[in-house]
């Protein structure tokens, strides 16, 4: 077992081992809350990965399962220390859901990454003036110039720490032909975006792939997702939902990640690529000219 390049990855790996430990020995939380002195939301939390665990209370929960390997020890200590590390999404914490920092972390690590949006632009692929309309469009009530601001400036800056991966990562967006149609900013903003689009695809700095109005009803309409896959087989792929509260992480069901990774697959095959899908888009942006 090894330490993963970040604290989202992690603590995935760190919430499975001790969980395991737990099983093994066969205690309750009941049992393990009642003997640490802890409350029980504290250990589901931990168990669960969605905070990260001091060294003197993984030290207690190892001594409550009994675990005296010191290797093993080590290697979950070092696991809790980069769990409990800060990256640069930490500076926005306060303006981003925590199931989206949750869900930046994970995609920081992904080995493959797939992006299906039948609605607007992926966020990794807005340029600032389509991404600070969107926030103020799509958040309830009245939007908060700060937070739409912040939540700008943290989309840009997860494209570029997202680019700046190139050849360690692979992407793939989905598009359905609507985003590429749908007013967005106004006519400059989408001519700018569109170039933009234009720009990444002819670069193949990711695949992207358009869904024309000619294939008909198809699975993306179901709604957008983010499908994110990882290297090592330790580290379950996940899924990304969004939605108009903070989303939701699919984890831990695999049979349910393989059903959008199928249909992943089938959009794929019916969707333009390369050449055709920059020509598409050029002649989607003639509309805005």
């Amino acid at each position: 077992m090894s330490s993963g390049p970040g604290p989202t990855t992690t603590r995935r790996r760190l919430r499975a081992e001790l969980r395991k430990l737990r099983i093994a020995a066969a205690l309750s939380v009941e049992t393990v809350v009642s003997e640490a002195e802890w409350s029980t939301s504290k250990l589901v939390r931990i168990e669960n990965g969605q905070v990260g665990i001091s060294k003197a209370d993984l030290s207690e929960l190892l001594r409550i399962y009994g675990t005296t390997d010191q290797n093993y020890i080590d290697e979950l200590q070092e696991l809790a220390r980069v769990s409990r590390q800060r990256m640069w999404w930490s500076e926005f914490q306060r303006f981003l859901p925590a199931t989206y920092q949750e869900f930046i972390g994970a995609e920081f690590d992904a080995s493959r990454i797939r992006y299906i949006q039948p609605l607007i632009v992926p966020g990794i692929l807005q340029i600032a003036s389509y991404a600070e309309t969107i926030n103020v469009a799509t958040t309830p009530g009245t939007a908060d110039p700060e937070v739409t601001q912040k939540r700008v400036e943290a989309r840009m800056r997860r494209q570029t720490e997202l680019f700046q991966r190139r050849g360690s990562v692979e992407i793939i967006a989905v598009l359905d032909e609507a985003v590429l149609r749908r007013p967005v900013g106004g006519a400059e903003t989408m001519r700018q975006q569109l170039d933009h689009l234009a720009r990444i695809a002819e670069e193949e700095a990711i695949t992207l792939v358009v869904l024309p109005f000619s294939v008909g009803p198809h699975l993306g309409m179901l709604g957008p997702f983010t499908l994110l896959e990882y290297e090592d087989p330790q580290d379950a792929d996940i899924v990304y939902l969004e939605n108009a509260n903070a989303g939701l992480i699919l984890r831990d069901q695999a049979a349910v990640v393989d059903a959008y990774r199928e249909a992943t697959h089938r959009m794929v095959e019916v969707g333009l690529r390369n050449r055709a899908a920059v020509d598409f888009i050029r002649q989607a942006r003639k509309r805005f000219a």
